[in-house]
């Protein structure tokens, strides 16, 4: 017995280290919001002056020689081949990939964030994102944000409810982008206040879990806007440009970056890692000119949009 009590303080710091080593991990990460696409990218610094590159999709197809005519098309569709090489730099490089929202999270509680973090984001929800981007996605452990248009789901072209329901089973996280892809500073309140319920509203019934954050159409907002956002239940609205995400970012006008049919692996490398202090306006000016899209919420033009069966 003595012999024993004798050898209690050599056991007592690996009885230690084998109870802390059975208590469940907590955070977003331990809950499959954000993950790092290499291992070795969970020792990397997280600092409070982070610049974050939140990435814009909307399409990811293999265009034929018809659609390749249409120059908002081409804009509009990266290529499944492009995707996997630019989600593979990803992977080399050690980038943590978080989601819109923990990044938006980051912003509202002053947290930091790891130094090389990357958001992955689509627009609209086109049907290649199941069929194209999410075997992508699980191949490199990345997860990705979708803004949903809530009408449109179903349509030709676009997902279906089961095919959303299997990709937020598959730690895809989802977020408004209306229910008619409307510019909500032409709408009148009324009507504002619906798109924005409504398309809330539906997602959350189907997919039982909060909708907390929404894309603007053609990335416009004002002042008006932001409040009947807020007052919606939005913690974040998304912008279709304007350089990375930092600490100072305001919610309800977080930037994105736009990745386009025509981006080169060139370009890409420097839209996920060309953000150094003193770079935001040239950031800014850059993604600014990329944004021209038709506007689809008046009159001939939105019936052709819902006609054609796609929307930017």
């Amino acid at each position: 017995m003595v012999s024993r009590l004798n050898q209690l303080p050599l056991l007592l710091p690996i009885l230690f280290a084998l109870s802390a080593a059975s208590v469940p991990a907590s955070g977003p990460a331990a809950h499959g919001a954000s993950r790092p696409v290499r291992s070795d990218a969970v020792s990397s610094p997280r600092a409070k002056d982070f610049a974050v590159p939140v990435l814009m999709y909307h399409r990811l197809d293999v265009l034929n020689a018809k659609e390749r005519r249409n120059r908002l098309l081409r804009d509009l569709t990266v290529s499944p081949e492009n995707f996997a090489k630019q989600m593979k730099y990803l992977e080399d490089q050690g980038f943590t990939v978080l989601s819109a929202r923990d990044v938006a999270a980051a912003v509202r509680d002053h947290e930091p964030l790891p130094g090389r973090s990357v958001v992955v984001t689509f627009d609209d929800g086109y049907e290649d994102a199941y069929a194209h981007a999410l075997p992508i996605l699980r191949k490199y452990g990345i997860p990705a944000t979708i803004f949903l248009v809530t009408s449109s789901v179903g349509e030709p072209g676009h997902l279906s409810w089961a095919e959303v329901s299997a990709m937020s089973a598959a730690k895809v996280d989802f977020g408004s982008h209306l229910v008619h892809h409307l510019d909500l500073t032409h709408l009148s309140p009324t009507s504002a206040d619906r798109e924005l319920d409504e398309s809330k509203r539906m997602i959350e019934v189907k997919l039982k879990q909060p909708v907390v954050a929404v894309a603007y159409p053609n990335g416009k907002t004002d002042g008006a806007v932001e409040r009947r956002v807020r007052a919606a239940g939005y913690t974040a609205g998304w912008l279709k440009s304007g350089g990375p995400v930092r600490p100072g970012s305001n919610l309800y006008e977080l930037p994105r970056m736009r990745v386009s049919g025509s981006t080169t692996m060139a370009q890409f490398r420097r839209l996920v890692g060309g953000h150094r202090p003193g770079n935001e306006k040239a950031n800014a000016r850059k993604q600014a000119g990329d944004q021209t899209m038709p506007d689809l919420s008046r009159g001939k033009a939105a019936r052709r949009g819902s006609a054609r069966g796609y929307r930017p």
